[in-house]
Order: structure tokens, then sequence, then C-alpha cells
């Protein structure tokens, strides 16, 4: 950001984003800081863009999630905007070349709440790589290990796991489990490092998906969903089946109102498309959606997609985007 700038976050207020990166910082660094109640697309997302117009805005800080809903409106207006950050979940490729078309160049960015900061992320000085978030930042030391915390290769999935942090990180957590296990902070994320150490993060641990013999990140199928042209949205989740697990993916189609006698034949089509760039697994299921269910912030909420698809309690729902 630089001095006299306009910055902009969609991220509320009482995430950290939204206190830290939306208000505080850009007042400290002599910007403005545009903060707007309703949503980016309220009453439409024209309105959107004639607000970045008219207010002057050359950073855009958000989610993923608004950057698809832009980009599943259409054609994207003119707007002052230089940058783009993205953050709270993976910007995946086919997102990334669209807001570098039609908005500005992204800047993508991962850490946690704990974090305080981002840690991974790719400087303006390097080149990008689409669908991969980037390099430690100064500071940071990241690994990719196995379940017995094994530093794993280039190319492997594994564990993404930091030796060292920033100085805004929590140093541990009054009545709960930290974070830091055995001198290795715990991220809980699922990724690869590439031979350049460039970091992609393909989903949560928790969340990976067992198919035959594949084991599928959440993040690593949807980028493949939505490389399909008909896909605005996806969802990837993992359901008990006869041989592991089942691979089911939620879709919202691009086409609003969808015809139901094409459904059939669309999710064929991604049946097709999923198994030629997954590679040798059974034939997933796809189930169409109006709407993902979601947080505030953006991130998907899968438990939710999975205990209404096996007929479970959900449990609380008070993240729930209205």
């Amino acid at each position: 950001l630089k001095h006299g700038e306009v910055f902009h976050t969609t991220a509320d207020l009482f995430w950290i984003v939204g206190h830290s990166f939306g208000l505080y910082a850009p007042l400290f660094l002599g910007g403005t800081s545009l903060l707007v109640e309703d949503r980016p697309d309220h009453p439409s997302p024209t309105a959107f863009y004639e607000r970045m117009q008219g207010l002057g805005v050359n950073i855009l800080l958000t989610s993923p999630y608004w950057l698809g809903v832009l980009r599943r409106h259409g054609e994207a207006r003119p707007t002052p905007l230089r940058l783009v950050g993205s953050v709270g979940e993976v910007l995946h490729p086919e997102l990334w070349r669209w807001v570098r078309e039609n908005l500005a160049w992204p800047l993508d960015n991962w850490w946690q709440t704990e974090l305080g900061a981002p840690a991974l992320a790719t400087p303006l000085s390097l080149p990008a790589k689409p669908g991969f978030v980037g390099v430690p930042l100064p500071g940071v030391e990241a690994r990719v290990v196995d379940e017995k915390g094994h530093v794993l290769p280039p190319g492997a999935k594994g564990e993404l796991v930091l030796l060292r942090t920033g100085p805004a990180a929590m140093v541990g957590l009054v009545g709960g489990v930290s974070p830091w296990q055995e001198g290795l902070y715990r991220t809980g994320d699922l990724a690869v490092m590439d031979e350049e150490g460039y970091f992609q993060i393909l989903g949560r641990r928790e969340e990976v998906i067992k198919v035959g013999e594949a084991r599928l990140g959440t993040a690593e199928v949807e980028a493949i969903a939505l490389t399909h042209p008909q896909v605005a949205e996806a969802a990837a989740i993992g359901l008990p089946g006869p041989e592991g697990e089942e691979l089911v993916v939620f879709v919202v189609p691009r086409v609003k109102a969808l015809p139901e006698e094409l459904k059939p034949l669309l999710a064929e089509k991604l049946k097709a498309h999923l198994v030629k760039n997954l590679g040798p697994i059974p034939s997933p299921r796809v189930v169409f959606a109006e709407r993902l269910p979601r947080t505030p912030s953006g991130k998907i909420l899968r438990r939710l997609l999975k205990a209404e698809f096996l007929g479970q309690d959900p449990g609380g729902t008070s993240g729930l985007e209205e």
C-alpha cells in the first residue's frame, strides 16, 4: 500500500483480517480504508464495480468466494485496482487467471489466525505460479512432513508445518491443545512443495479423501472441477464406501437455472472431466446445488454438506453465512 492510496477489504471487522489489515494497517501507512457494511454483490455486482471506480480503490483484499461471485456475474468493469489480495481459502488457478485478466494482479497468501500475519505468499518480485500460494516469507521456515514428522521431498503430499514463524505468532493456548508439537507448528493443512520451494495448499488434513489408492485433498479436487467451463463453485467430500471412500462433488453450475433434463448429461461430463484429471479413480458422484454453505469469511462448510447428505445432525451452525 502506497501513501494516499485507498484500501478495501470485504472481511468482517470481527475477523483478524478485517480489523488488523482492513482497518488499522491502511491508516498506519497513510492510506484510506474503505469500510462497507453490505455484501460486495449488494444490490448487484455492478454496484461493486461502481464503488471501486467512484471511490478510487487501489487495493482490494477479499476471499476466493467473492472473486468467484464476480466471475460468475460475467464481464468485469474498469476500476483503479492495481492489486487484488486473496485470503481465507485456496485461490484456484482458473480464478487466479480470471482476476489477472479482469481485475488486477492477484496476490495470494496463506496464514492462520494464530500466526497473526501471512506466512506464505508470492512477493511481487517473484514469478507467480497459479495454484501455488507462494514461498515462506522472511522469518518463516516451512516444510511438508509425513504422519511421523519426517520431511518429504518436493512433489510429495503431506502436512504443512512451520519450523519458524513471524513475531506475531501465538506461543501457546490456555486450556487447549497448542499447535506447537515437538518444535513444529502443525498447521493441519495438506500441502505439496515443488522443486523451487513454492507451496500448494490442497485442503485440510482431516478432510483428505481416500479413494481407492489415491489420497485427494478437497482443494485439489475442487480446483479441477473449476476448470470445467460450466462450473461456478465446487466442494468435495468423502463418504464411506465399500473400498475406502466415495468421492462426492457438489457443484454450483454457471447457469443459474440449469434445466433438469440437462443435469444428467452435465453430471456425466463432469465425472469424465474429474477422472481424466485426477487419475485412475472410481467415478465420483456429482450433486448439483444452488449454493454452498459458507462462513461469513467465505470458507466452505463441508461438514454441513456431509451431514445433510448422510441425514445426520450437522451440529452448530452459528458460523453459517446468512
